[in-house]
């Protein structure tokens, strides 16, 4: 799956970890990008394209402003200090 909100590739089942929308879907940016860095680097690849632990395209209405590109090597945007990533989790 690829589109203007995630980056090319197989998707299984996701979980993401957002903050609350008004409508109450959990949707929202919930870390910055350098802690989402930190979270991917832990658990898996610290790429932002790949791997279980994933995040958007910088083209994505939900978190615009977490990675700094829409291709492959894409990196999270570091110069980006607040909240901007929501956690997605392939499982």
């Amino acid at each position: 799956m690829g589109d203007s909100t995630w980056f090319d590739g197989d998707y299984g089942n996701v979980m993401q970890a957002g903050t609350q929308y008004i409508t109450n879907r959990t949707g929202g940016p919930l870390v910055k990008p350098e802690e989402m860095w930190n979270i991917d680097t832990k658990m898996d690849d610290g790429r932002p394209t790949s791997g279980f632990i994933f995040s958007e395209k910088n083209t994505s209405a939900n978190a615009p402003n977490c990675t700094d590109g829409v291709t492959a090597s894409a990196n999270y945007n570091f110069s980006y200090t607040s909240s901007a990533c929501r956690i997605l989790m392939e499982y």
